[in-house]
């Protein structure tokens, strides 16, 4: 979950500072935000009994940029409040916000960000200094070298991002604890296959843990992403005549599902009247 601020304090989840209309998210007050960007504390409220990486987003390149603390404060703080029941860890290029969570929440679990764990500097040494449990590199700067590196240091290593199962099974075979993985609907570092279809592929490849990655609109993912899963589900158990059988029993899942998000992501309460 990509965690950002608006201009009133309320936490948000998106990856982009910025919105598709060039609209800085933190320069909205939260009613401006349009209602495809859900509240935190609503995604926290449909992912009961997940793991769940929360992405402090928040680097001096981008608005919203705070050197303060207060979105590392806000964000313990909401945690506390609605998802103390989830296992959370809590992650950002920014070590001075992870070193922020820490001393407000030392019982948070940290992990820090970065494109290499070797270079410009020695992340690993520096995860370590700051009371990190893991580092999350970026897949092309991992090297079978660089996960042992990290784990002598006592460090869990999560890969960022890789849309292709060969890679994601060589990153397990190396000792990879857990790989982020993102198709190509859109929002951040995308494949060129969408991720309801790329997700099946790879939890049959592996089996460490997979993290899903967002930055796309819920609504539009959550509709065409059922679409994708009963196909793919279908294909993996008889091929395509299977799939187009099977398609239709996803259909309510579809319409209770997008209901209950529309509602999370609109701050109201939804029951299924079954």
């Amino acid at each position: 979950l990509d965690v950002r601020a608006t201009s009133d304090g309320i936490l948000v989840v998106h990856h982009d500072a910025v919105l598709p209309d060039g609209r800085p998210i933190a320069d909205l007050a939260h009613h401006e935000v349009p209602i495809s960007v859900p509240r935190l504390e609503a995604a926290f409220g449909v992912m009961a009994g997940m793991g769940v990486n929360v992405e402090i987003k928040n680097s001096p390149a981008e608005p919203g940029w705070d050197p303060t603390g207060e979105l590392a404060s806000a964000t313990v703080e909401l945690i506390a409040e609605v998802a103390a029941g989830l296992e959370i860890l809590v992650s950002c290029f920014d070590l001075a916000t992870l070193d922020h969570v820490r001393a407000v929440a030392p019982h948070l679990s940290t992990g820090y960000l970065v494109l290499s764990a070797e270079e410009p500097v020695d992340a690993v040494a520096a995860a370590v200094a700051s009371g990190c449990v893991a580092v999350n590199p970026w897949d092309p700067c991992v090297s079978s070298e660089s996960i042992a590196r990290a784990h002598d240091a006592g460090l869990a290593v999560n890969v960022w991002t890789v849309d292709d199962p060969d890679r994601i099974r060589q990153l397990a075979e190396w000792g990879a604890d857990a790989v982020i993985v993102q198709g190509g609907e859109g929002g951040g570092h995308t494949g060129p296959v969408a991720t309801p279809l790329l997700l099946p592929s790879v939890l049959d490849a592996v089996d460490i843990p997979v993290i899903a990655a967002g930055g796309f609109f819920f609504t539009a993912f959550f509709f065409f992403g059922s679409i994708g899963a009963a196909l793919a589900a279908g294909m993996r158990r008889g091929g395509l005549l299977i799939a187009l059988v099977t398609l239709p029993l996803y259909v309510p899942t579809m319409i209770f599902g997008a209901a209950g998000l529309y509602a999370a992501a609109s701050g109201g309460e939804w029951a299924a009247p079954l």
